[in-house]
């Protein structure tokens, strides 16, 4: 498997686009999925940057996010 390409979006334009969703009339199954994942993302990627976090923390992280995100899909 290819990994993607990474968008290098500020975190102004990724809050930007959580709010386009949230605004948006247009209802979808995982909306609140996508809205969840992408919050968790802008919230790593700002902790990667400023160094706020360990590797040891950032699996924690990840592994419990994983988990959050698999019990919200079968739930909806």
């Amino acid at each position: 498997m290819q990994r993607p390409e990474l968008a290098a979006l500020s975190a102004e334009q990724r809050k930007h686009i959580v709010s386009d969703i949230m605004e948006s009339k247009v209802d979808f199954p995982y909306k609140s999925i996508a809205v969840e994942a992408l919050d968790f993302c802008n919230a790593l990627i700002d902790d990667v940057r400023g160094s706020k976090i360990t590797i040891g923390q950032l699996k924690k992280i990840l592994e419990d996010r994983s988990e959050q995100l698999k019990k919200l899909a079968q739930n909806h």
